[in-house]
């Protein structure tokens, strides 16, 4: 029987560089070009094509624009996007030579896109969602005319809207903007867990050397892209603060905020280690103690998921859904609140389980058997996705039934 012919849309498939970053992108291609004919188009310039030796890959331009104006930025940002879709439409009337069963648009960078595309070929097409920043504005026309491209998403027909299920709300905005419950799968990330050998405290002094890194009997980590609205300068500010003897804080991740926040670390044993590999993100929560995350959204993300998969306890924004999956049995919810009580708390939190072991053991005791309990791996959750596009390409819903 000939595989079914999919067409992704994507950004960016990998979000700080090959190998960096969200994970869920990369796994679903892989899987996908084993069940099914798969064309990609992506702005990733650095995504290697032969990487999926069995899938046609496909690239467009993505202008960057940064003047330093904010407003004129912001405008050209928006010129970019509309670039990158027609790019997208163009090359694939040019390049996909037959109808595909399904196109999938990933993100809302293609959605513009990937509605032509549909009216074109008569197809049926997945709206994939990564979390939404909506909910908070919900009701408000402004706020929601300046996101109108993940509007869009949401509001644009599509066949299936694919969520995940991150602690923002998407279930809830999905139901805001009219969609039929049936036509949302709301999936939370999978995990994978690496299992490394050997005596912690050796891999932790020889993965220190490797980074130049002093030793430090309390390690404390955040694995973040380094842009404003992730927050990392709340971690920062709550370590200095809580200012714990012989402890050290890892900052994982890149981007454009990096210089302003290593000034801020200045002098407090706060190690700046770039976007690195993710099975070596795995090795450093393993190596750590305790993991930090103050999102202003949610704080339900995929390094949260296989920090707690290692047994670390949480310090975490109690805000979106972080509560279906931190609280007391595994880490400690901060109230929302302004930037000095949020700060001040999370210092508090620092120096609680810094001092009281007895307190700490049982939280990550908690954290390891809430892993596995309610979390998946990685091949099944991406598994039920690949079931899901599967179903789709084979029935008769969409405009062509």
């Amino acid at each position: 029987m000939d595989k079914k012919k999919i067409l992704f849309l994507m950004d960016d498939i990998w979000s700080m560089g090959p190998g960096k970053g969200v994970t869920s992108t990369w796994r679903l291609l892989q899987r996908a070009e084993q069940d099914f004919e798969i064309v990609v188009i992506t702005t990733d310039s650095e995504f290697k094509a032969e990487s999926l030796p069995n899938a046609s890959v496909l690239k467009v331009k993505k202008p960057k624009v940064t003047t330093g104006l904010r407003f004129l930025d912001l405008v050209l940002m928006r010129v970019s996007v509309l670039f990158v879709n027609f790019q997208q439409i163009l090359i694939a009337l040019i390049c996909v030579k037959s109808r595909p069963d399904v196109i999938y648009c990933s993100s809302s960078v293609p959605v513009f896109a990937a509605f032509v595309l549909r009216i074109f070929w008569r197809t049926r097409l997945i709206h994939r969602i990564y979390g939404t920043f909506l909910f908070p504005f919900l009701g408000n026309s402004w706020r929601l005319l300046r996101k109108y491209e993940e509007v869009a998403l949401f509001r644009l027909f599509a066949d299936l809207y694919i969520i995940t299920d991150d602690g923002t709300n998407g279930d809830l905005v999905a139901q805001y903007f009219g969609i039929p419950p049936n036509k949302v799968s709301y999936l939370r990330n999978g995990i994978e867990h690496i299992d490394f050998k050997g005596d912690s405290r050796q891999r932790r002094a020889e993965l220190f050397r490797k980074y130049g890194i002093p030793e430090s009997e309390l390690v404390l980590v955040t694995v973040s892209r380094l842009v404003r609205w992730k927050r990392v300068a709340r971690v920062v500010e709550a370590f200095k603060r809580a200012n714990v003897k012989d402890s050290c804080l890892l900052v994982l991740g890149d981007g454009p905020d990096r210089d302003e926040l290593m000034a801020q670390a200045k002098g407090h044993r706060i190690y700046f280690l770039g976007a690195v590999l993710n099975d070596e993100v795995k090795l450093f929560l393993s190596c750590s103690d305790l993991f930090l995350s103050f999102f202003d959204y949610s704080n339900v993300g995929n390094t949260l998921l296989e920090a707690i998969s290692y047994g670390l306890p949480v310090i975490t924004l109690d805000v979106g859904q972080t509560k279906k999956v931190i609280g007391p049995t595994n880490g400690i919810l901060i109230p929302a609140g302004g930037e000095s009580e949020i700060v001040s708390s999370a210092a508090e939190a620092i120096q609680d389980l810094a001092a009281d072991k007895k307190k700490y053991g049982k939280l990550s005791f908690g954290a390891l058997a809430f892993s596995k309990l309610y979390l998946e791996t990685w091949d099944d959750r991406i598994s039920r996705e690949i079931e899901i596009i599967a179903g789709l390409a084979v029935s008769k819903v969409g405009v062509d039934g």
